[in-house]
């Protein structure tokens, strides 16, 4: 089964729910594999404007506390 045994942040499940590839953020492939995957991952600042700007580019009504 698809993604069985992997864990998956919040905003892993949202990217996933919505339909959106994380090759498709403007961020490192690693750190979208972090913001996606990785629990414990706490993104810098810069990491975090990047992304909630292009989605919200992209028509999509997050903030900050929607994921982080």
């Amino acid at each position: 089964m698809f993604g069985l045994g992997k864990s998956r942040t919040r905003f892993g499940k949202w990217l996933d729910k919505e339909g959106i590839k994380q090759g498709e953020l403007p961020v490192n492939k690693n750190t979208a594999s972090r913001l996606c995957n990785d629990l414990d991952y706490e993104p810098y600042e810069d990491t975090i404007i990047t992304v909630i700007s292009f989605l919200r580019k992209k028509g999509y009504d997050v903030t900050v506390e929607d994921f982080w």
